[in-house]
């Protein structure tokens, strides 16, 4: 394990709420500092710092969620978030970008997230694909589903099933799904409803609650998805708690995420 001499501080950027899906908005700004000055080694970045007089980012130490300064004085700083809010791409990092957009082959992902996540663009395609390494994970839909109507991090599938939408919503480590209804005969007709599952790399399982964890061969546990559940929203009035597809009293819609 490496140990940072000195000071060694963390603030948590981003509270713990794995119910609550990430927006790519939410994701906070880089500290000024680490624009100002960068270097690429621990010894490289201490010199420069006491030649500036300014905290200096260690860049070889950056991470997901990571980002380590060393200050004038010679000591570290560790700035640590609890979820991503940076992503590799083309050998750089770029802020997490949950919007949604339309790939070459027909299929929708989010910008910049921290898994490998894919939304069905219609079709007879999964409606959605979760990934990492070799590990993945596949949720599908009994049926062929529409074209869906993007907006930000959420894909509708509209009318699914007779007075039904279907959305999902992409987040920076997985995704959540909810079905609309939207009349008291759409309701009456969902007795039962079931979502095909399929994973590589992974065993699923549920536990008496409901709540599924998918493990790997050394039984770790790479994602997990809380018991659905269903509700009537005729009481909810923020905007935000519809959008994340929350109960007034509280539980949040189903949602896969990469443990």
């Amino acid at each position: 394990m490496r140990v940072l001499r000195g000071l060694f501080t963390a603030t948590l950027i981003l509270a713990i709420s794995p119910a609550v899906p990430a927006q790519a908005g939410a994701v906070p700004e880089p500290p000024p500092r680490a624009v100002e000055e960068q270097s690429t080694t621990e010894a490289s970045a201490v010199a420069a710092a006491r030649h500036t007089g300014q905290p200096v980012e260690i860049e070889s130490m950056r991470t997901e969620t990571r980002q380590v300064f060393a200050k004038p004085d010679g000591t570290l700083v560790l700035e640590h978030n609890v979820r991503p809010v940076r992503v590799r791409r083309s050998g750089g990092w770029v802020p997490v970008d949950t919007t949604l957009r339309l790939n070459p082959d027909g299929t929708v992902s989010p910008a910049a997230a921290a898994v490998g996540l894919t939304f069905s663009g219609g079709g007879s395609a999964p409606l959605a694909r979760l990934s990492r390494g070799a590990k993945s994970l596949e949720l599908g839909w009994r049926g062929a589903l529409p074209k869906p109507t993007l907006k930000g991090d959420t894909a509708t599938y509209a009318e699914v099933m007779p007075g039904v939408d279907l959305q999902v919503t992409a987040d920076v480590d997985g995704f959540s799904h909810v079905l609309v209804v939207k009349s008291r005969a759409a309701a009456a007709s969902m007795t039962e409803l079931t979502f095909p599952l399929s994973a590589s790399g992974l065993s699923v399982k549920a536990d008496r609650a409901g709540n599924l964890e998918a493990t790997d061969r050394n039984e770790g546990t790479i994602f997990i998805a809380p018991t659905p559940k269903m509700w009537d929203s005729e009481g909810i009035t923020s905007p935000q708690a519809l959008k994340e597809g929350r109960s007034p009293e509280g539980p949040a819609r189903p949602r896969w995420v990469w443990s």
